[in-house]
């Protein structure tokens, strides 16, 4: 029995057309995340009726989603290897073995609004984000515990009021009192869908 078979990892989203398809797969970016929900699809050909399955060596958990799509937690090993077989009523084929190699995930960004930090913000906004950028197409979600709003020497503190999002209202008199050209820092602690605590800080100019 010959079988081709293409796995591919999922960013934020994929999706599959109708017949002729197509897969690509990133070779030069074979990463997983450590403690992150990894979604991969596993497409194999001339399967005769077999169904696929994956089996995961060094994760956390690797599980079924829905159709050929899986989910797969790597834990603290650097590679993790994905077995994929093809199961049939009485006997399972191993058809191929992928060796992936496993990072944490990479620090998201602090917004002031829509701004980035880096850019312009705006004394308008009373919102603070953590998130990635587009460039960085991980749908990873970070809880914001603390923050604190620094300008001109002085600072005001608060909390996070849900999963991305904390609200500047406390320091509302604080940055009311910003002029053009002041500086604005904005520290972080959040926690990442890993479990990992992060301390970020964002720079605005105004």
């Amino acid at each position: 029995m010959k079988l081709s078979l293409v796995i591919i990892l999922f960013a934020a989203f994929s999706s599959f057309g109708q017949e002729p398809e197509a897969a690509i797969e990133l070779i030069e970016h074979n990463v997983l995340h450590r403690g992150y929900k990894n979604r991969i699809a596993v497409a194999v050909t001339n399967n005769e009726g077999g169904n696929p399955s994956i089996r995961c060596s060094n994760c956390d958990t690797a599980y079924w989603v829905e159709s050929n799509e899986f989910v797969v937690v790597p834990g603290k090993a650097r590679v993790t290897r994905i077995d994929v077989s093809l199961n049939y009523q009485d006997t399972t084929i191993l058809v191929k073995k992928f060796d992936y190699r496993v990072a944490n995930l990479p620090d998201p960004s602090v917004y002031w609004g829509s701004a980035k930090s880096g850019k312009k913000g705006s004394i308008e906004s009373r919102l603070v984000q953590v998130k990635y950028s587009p460039e960085i197409p991980l749908n990873a979600e970070f809880v914001i515990l603390k923050w604190t709003f620094l300008v001109n020497g002085e600072s005001v503190s608060g909390i996070g009021i849900d999963e991305r999002h904390a609200n500047l209202w406390p320091a509302g008199d604080l940055i009311k009192s910003i002029k053009e050209g002041d500086k604005v820092v904005i520290e972080v602690e959040v926690k990442g869908p890993d479990g990992v605590l992060r301390n970020l800080v964002g720079l605005f100019h105004l």
